[in-house]
């Protein structure tokens, strides 16, 4: 049995920058949602309200979509 032209898979080839993009991606996200978890600890340890707390990791949540966003556009194109 052959294979016709639709069958077959095409490999790219390997990308190094792909990998860079992927992990710069992956550490800004790790560091945005620590940064945004200390920051409302930080306001719940002071202010003892779980409103700014709440509303911090809102801000930071928020953030990380933009990052998350950007890179994805810039991984993609």
């Amino acid at each position: 049995m052959e294979l016709n032209d639709e069958h077959k898979i095409s490999l790219e080839p390997y990308d190094p920058h792909q990998d860079k993009l992927l992990f710069r991606f992956s550490a800004f996200v790790i560091a945005g949602v620590a940064i945004s978890a200390i920051v409302s600890a930080i306001l719940l340890a002071l202010y003892d309200q779980h409103d700014i707390s709440l509303v911090t990791m809102g801000i930071g949540t928020t953030c990380l979509g933009a990052l998350t966003s950007y890179f994805t556009q810039n991984i993609s194109s």
